[in-house]
């Protein structure tokens, strides 16, 4: 499990990326086009990217095709990870033993 303020494995690819570069969150923000907020919780592992985001990494930096590799599969470990903080869940379990144990008939849905 990631905890709260753990990398995702794209997000640890991409700290290690910009470091390469000597690059801040928020040029690669603005290099690609997003928010650095948005980014954030991309290398957090709060969001997921869509493959549009992946592409306009590998085209804007022009990545070889090692990095291309790199990427993808750092991408694609992210996509299994659990991303969730013990207070997520717990209040995820929360909500959803609300919604399970409440009654609604067909006239309230």
């Amino acid at each position: 499990m990631i905890g709260r303020y753990e990398l995702s494995s794209l997000g640890k690819y991409l700290r290690e990326f910009r470091i390469r570069r000597d690059e801040l969150l928020k040029d690669m923000a603005e290099t690609l086009n997003v928010a650095p907020a948005y980014l954030s919780a991309i290398e957090y592992g709060k969001e997921t990217p869509y493959d549009k985001l992946i592409d306009s990494i590998i085209n804007r930096y022009d990545l070889t095709n090692d990095e291309i590799s790199e990427l993808r599969n750092a991408y694609s470990n992210s996509l299994n990870e659990d991303t969730l903080s013990p207070f997520e869940k717990k209040n995820i379990q929360y909500w959803f033993s609300l919604f399970e144990n409440s009654v609604f008939t067909e006239e309230e849905t």
